[in-house]
């Protein structure tokens, strides 16, 4: 599997949530993508921005992204969870 595959059916699965502030995904990450017992970050980074962001209508913007790295996540499945915990004109 490529990850732009794995990036496609995140789209795929969260278009019918898009537009829900809560959502929740299972992935699956294959072990050769990992280095020794954790998967490699930018990856992980990647797949929780895609899944963010199909959570935002098309006119808002993200415009900026904080990860925090606070354990190693392990190849195999995984679950993807958003929720808005506020909202307003500037801030989602």
């Amino acid at each position: 599997m490529q990850f732009s595959n794995l990036l496609a059916s995140l789209n795929a699965e969260s278009a019918a949530s898009a537009e829900s502030a809560e959502a929740e995904q299972r992935i699956e990450l294959p072990s050769g993508w990992s280095q020794g017992r954790a998967f490699f970050g930018g990856f992980s980074a990647a797949i929780a921005y895609q899944h963010a962001a199909n959570g935002v209508s098309d006119d808002q913007l993200i415009r900026a992204l904080t990860v925090s790295f606070v354990a190693p996540m392990n190849a195999g499945e995984a679950i993807l969870k958003r929720r808005i915990l506020r909202q307003g004109k500037n801030v989602i």
